[in-house]
Formats: C-alpha cells, sequence, structure tokens
C-alpha cells in the first residue's frame, strides 16, 4: 500500500477522532462503519506522488535506479504503467531488448481490448464502462494515445535492433489503433505521424518503394515534417514512375536535391522534453444531505520549450522537425472522454451519499462526517499516465558520401555531444536515437561502423 501525505493522512485523522467522540451512546462503530474508514485511509496517494522520485530519477539520467522503480508493481500499482514506463527508460538508455521486454509486459494487459477494438471500436466504450469506488482502484488499461504511441515506440525499439519485421508489425498496429480511436470518438486527433514515418523508412529499407510513397502522402495529409515529406514524394514518385504526380509534387515542394551515387543516409528521431501529466479538477458541493462531488482528470501541458536538437555529419547538418506532438494528443484523447468520466463521477457520488445517509440513520452525526469522509477520499480523479513520455517526436534526415564521418548533436546555445567517429558503407542507413530533458541530451546510435569512440570512452 503507498502512503499518504503526513499533512493529508492527518487530517483524515483527525476527521476519524472527531467521529467517534461524538457518539457518547455507542462504544464502537458498526464493523462496516469500520470498514469504510479503513478504505478511506487505504485510499491511494496520486500516480505522481507514488512516483515521482523514479520520474525525477529518469530526467537526472539515473536510468538504471528509475526503471527498477518503475518496473516493481507496488510503485505504479498498473502493469501496463510498470511496463511502458519502464520500457522507455530503456530505450532512452540504449537497452533495446529490456525495452522490448518491458513493452510486451504492458501489451499482456491490453491485448484483449486492442484486438476487440480492431475488429470493432464500439469495444472502445465497453472498456470505459468499468465501475469501481474510485477511478484510481480500477485497472488502467492506458488512455488510447498511450496504447497508440506503446506500439510506436515499441517498434523503435525493434528498430534498434536492426529488426525492420517487427518493427513494422507495431507500426502498422499502431496506426490501426489511432483508426479505431479516431472512429469510435468521432475525431480526427491528425496523428500517427512517428509511425507513419517509421512506415516510410520500413519500406524504403526492404524495397517497397510504392508501399514508401502511400506513407509519405499521408504525411503530407497530416501536415507534419515537409522537409522530410516533400523531397521523398518527389524522388520516390520519379523513380517508380509517377511522372505526372512527380510534376505536381515538384511544382509543389521544388525540385529535390539528387542524392549522389554511393551516399549514405543518417536518420535521427528524437523525443523532445517531457509530456503532459494530469491534475483533478474537483467540484463539491454541500447539499442537505451530504457533499456531493464530481471530479476529472485535466492535462497539463509541460510549459518548457522544446528545442530543436541538430544532427551533425561531418561538415553537414540538419535540424530535427516535429512528427508527433504528444501533449496535443493527449489533450485532444482525454477531452473526448471527459464527458463520460463527469457522468461516471457523479453516480459514484450518488451511490456514496446513499451510504452517507444510512450512516447517518444508523449512528449518527459520526456516521455523517464519516461519509462525508469517504465520499471525499475516495472520489479522485484517475490522474495516472505515462509520465516518461516526450513532449513531442521529432526527426531528421541527412544523406552524405559513404566513408569515414564523425558524428555529433546538440541543442541551440548548448555543447554537442560527441558521437564517435564512424565508417559508413555507401547505400547504408544509420539511426541516432535522441532523448532531450533539462537542456541535457541522451544520444544513441545503430549501425556504422565504430572507428573512434565518443570524446571521454576512448
Amino acid at each position: 500500500m503507498s502512503h499518504r501525505a503526513p499533512s493529508e493522512t492527518s487530517a483524515v485523522l483527525l476527521s476519524i477522532s472527531v467521529a467517534t467522540t461524538m457518539t457518547p451512546t455507542r462504544d464502537r462503530l458498526a464493523p462496516w462503519a469500520k470498514a469504510l474508514l479503513t478504505v478511506s485511509l487505504a485510499s491511494c496517494a496520486t500516480y505522481s506522488d507514488r512516483t515521482g522520485g523514479a520520474l525525477k530519477d529518469f530526467e537526472q539520467a539515473s536510468f538504471a535506479h528509475a526503471e527498477s522503480v518503475f518496473a516493481d508493481e507496488e510503485s505504479t500499482q498498473s502493469r501496463f504503467l510498470s511496463g511502458v514506463e519502464a520500457g522507455l527508460v530503456s530505450f532512452t538508455d540504449g537497452r533495446f531488448q529490456d525495452a522490448i521486454h518491458h513493452f510486451e509486459q504492458a501489451f499482456g494487459e491490453i491485448v484483449d481490448l486492442e484486438n476487440a477494438a480492431l475488429l470493432d471500436p464500439e469495444a472502445l466504450g465497453r472498456g470505459m464502462s468499468t465501475w469501481a469506488l474510485s477511478e484510481e482502484l480500477s485497472d488502467y488499461p492506458g488512455e488510447g494515445y498511450e496504447r497508440v504511441l506503446l506500439h510506436a515506440i515499441w517498434g523503435l525499439a525493434y528498430l534498434g535492433l536492426g529488426n525492420v519485421e517487427d518493427m513494422m508489425v507495431e507500426v502498422r498496429r499502431s496506426n490501426r489503433l489511432l483508426a479505431a480511436e479516431e472512429r469510435f470518438h468521432q475525431s480526427e486527433y491528425r496523428s500517427g505521424g512517428l509511425a507513419t514515418f517509421m512506415s516510410a523508412i520500413g519500406h524504403e529499407l526492404t524495397g517497397q518503394l510504392d508501399e514508401a510513397y502511400i506513407d509519405y502522402k499521408i504525411l503530407a495529409k497530416l501536415g507534419v515534417a515537409k522537409s522530410l515529406y516533400g523531397p521523398s514524394l518527389v524522388r520516390i514518385s520519379r523513380s517508380i514512375g509517377l511522372a505526372e504526380a512527380s510534376d505536381q509534387w515538384e511544382q509543389e515542394f521544388g525540385p529535390a536535391a539528387e542524392i549522389p551515387a554511393g551516399s549514405a543516409r543518417v536518420i535521427m528521431i528524437a523525443g523532445l522534453g517531457m509530456g503532459p501529466t494530469k491534475r483533478e479538477a474537483r467540484v463539491t458541493v454541500a447539499t442537505d444531505d451530504g457533499l456531493l462531488t464530481a471530479v476529472v482528470p485535466e492535462v497539463v501541458r509541460n510549459q518548457h520549450s522544446i528545442l530543436p536538437v541538430t544532427l551533425h555529419v561531418s561538415q553537414h547538418a540538419v535540424k530535427t522537425v516535429m512528427l508527433e506532438d504528444v501533449q496535443r494528443l493527449a489533450t485532444e484523447s482525454i477531452a473526448d472522454r471527459i464527458a463520460w468520466l463527469a457522468a461516471k463521477s457523479i453516480v459514484r457520488t450518488v451511490i456514496k451519499r446513499e451510504l452517507r445517509q444510512e450512516l447517518d440513520k444508523e449512528i449518527g452525526i459520526a456516521g455523517a462526517i464519516i461519509g462525508d469522509i469517504f465520499n471525499v477520499a475516495t472520489e479522485r480523479a484517475d490522474l495516472r499516465c505515462w509520465s516518461t513520455l516526450p513532449s513531442s517526436w521529432a526527426a531528421a534526415r541527412i544523406y552524405v558520401p559513404g566513408g569515414e564521418h564523425r558524428i555529433a548533436v546538440d541543442l541551440p546555445g548548448g555543447a554537442p555531444v560527441d558521437l564517435g567517429q564512424v565508417i559508413l558503407s555507401p547505400g547504408e542507413t544509420m539511426f541516432v536515437f535522441v532523448r532531450t530533458m533539462n537542456h541535457d541530451i541522451h544520444a544513441r546510435q545503430v549501425g556504422g561502423l565504430l572507428v573512434i569512440p565518443p570524446a571521454g570512452q576512448q
């Protein structure tokens, strides 16, 4: 059981003391009244209270300790959150196989819901219909946007291992889940840029240029990462013989620079900053019959500026462009559930008010106070969320001559982070995975033959 903050516990204990001293005609409370008090005392601290230390460790690059705490279900009280939080920590630390293991654990908790939703999006509504004394006492299957991003980031972990086939399985599932969410909520989130870009990369790596062309057209429809999809549409349409389309794209985006024979490609995918959190919006109204409370979560956007990362390959450089605005996606996704969450909260409160009235009849004024304590303590918004997510996902791509290159990344105004000197073979694609937090950069490279280690590791 997690612990309350001392001030919160003291307040509840004081209320109980008052309640018990106001019943002189009874030596003890009815057993079921005691049970209500026990539940009230056991009402958990918020998710951020329980895992705030691990999140701070993550931000300070104490990855092993952060992973250990997040992986402990006693800390998260959610198998899904343990999996996704620990998985993203492992991924950031460059331990891709460990990340996959954690993501598999998270998926095990939601596989039935996902499979049902892919067959019939209305199943998402049935998944929202669970009832408990408090939202945080129910199982947490993740928000819709979290399940979508799970598979995209899981795909990145497979890409880190060079497993393009399994990466494609995950990004396809990510996009299908997003489509199911949009159909169910009758919304268009203008999201999916990360998974779609990864799909395009996978199709290019496997020589399926016609499929990659479709992916880049989807990016164009989403309107994200123009510097990535524009030249690609021009080049690929020309390459697969779509002369008329190529002329149209070139008219829209300008001619794409020729890629010299023997070039290598470096692709950087970056998670920028820290993502959104939740806070409780609570309205409590005093009535003649007791307190009536409705609570819902609301998204708190991280206000820190999100700076682009620059990728340096020898004398060549390119900046990231946004693929996925995680904060906007979270806000829109949760907003589509607010009315339902508020309705559930009100129904629960009415039921608890009936319990309060029964306590009043059974015990008297002390029972009424106990009922109010129970109502307020257990009616809490669900503030659980995937806290290690970035504010956004971004990417950059650069073509360079095959051969030996020094690789580095940096943020505006900061010192470059050296990734060492590598040999890139003609036609090779190298990946650089980056996460920025508090103006710090954590970068891992996949591909290339490392000939000179990064500065400080020699």
